[in-house]
């Protein structure tokens, strides 16, 4: 096999391994996503405030989304820092969480059955982000 030919090969499996990484984030993403919205239409009936339900979903569903993560998603081993990463980058969202709920519960007045689900996808882009920063991160050594 010629050189450029196992070169295309090496980067076509690259870019297919990064593809499954991507179909597993959905995956996993989409079993948070459900979770955070039994807590916030569940809790909403269950007439518990906005901010306990944010506090509970971050607290659960940031929990399980870094244990899937790490073990699933990017393969790596579960770690403290990684964790706290992980964690600290999800408490960043809070703010886009609560100003999401609060956008489509309270200004639009939609019922938490619609507005849980909606406040989830504005979450999706910054999740991924934050969760793949958090797991995949290394410091450079200092020595050269």
């Amino acid at each position: 096999m010629s050189a450029p030919r196992l070169a295309r090969g090496a980067m076509w499996f690259a870019r297919r391994v990064e593809a499954l990484a991507f179909d597993r984030y959905l995956v996993v993403g989409a079993a948070c996503a459900l979770v955070n919205n039994v807590i916030l239409i569940g809790g909403d009936a269950m007439g518990f405030s906005h901010g306990i339900l944010i506090a509970l979903t971050w607290a659960i569903g940031c929990t399980l989304g870094y244990v899937l993560h790490a073990g699933w998603t990017f393969r790596q081993p579960r770690s403290a820092s990684a964790y706290l990463r992980f964690m600290a980058g999800c408490a960043l969202g809070v703010p886009i969480a609560w100003a999401s709920l609060v956008v489509f519960a309270e200004l639009l007045s939609l019922p938490m059955w619609q507005a849980a689900p909606l406040s989830t996808l504005a979450m999706i882009a910054y999740n991924y982000a934050s969760a793949r920063i958090a797991i995949l991160w290394r410091r450079q050594s200092l020595s050269a």
